[in-house]
């Protein structure tokens, strides 16, 4: 199904923007909203429903190590990417 509409926007500040201006729905990350979704100011529409999941991979250079600063990142997403799926299985947000 292809959804169709006068605005389209593919960068999160405009996406923001266009919700806040009360221009329409929008698929977004949790995280764009945080504290409208506190406040009431924005509110979710089908709560049950979310994007499918995806694949995300860190590559490193062959034959070398990581830099600290590189693992240091991977830690960071996995952490985050994996406090983020442990909310979601039980109904946080």
């Amino acid at each position: 199904m292809t959804v169709r509409g006068r605005l389209r926007v593919s960068a999160a500040e405009g996406i923001r923007a266009a919700v806040l201006a009360d221009m329409g729905l929008a698929v977004a990350s949790d995280w764009m909203f945080g504290p409208e979704f506190e406040s009431g100011a924005v509110v979710r529409v089908l709560p049950g429903w979310e994007l499918p999941g995806i694949e995300l991979w860190a590559v490193h250079p062959t034959g070398r190590l990581a830099t600290a600063k590189a693992r240091a990142f991977v830690a960071f997403v996995e952490e985050l990417l994996g406090s983020n799926r442990r909310s979601a299985e039980h109904g946080v947000s």
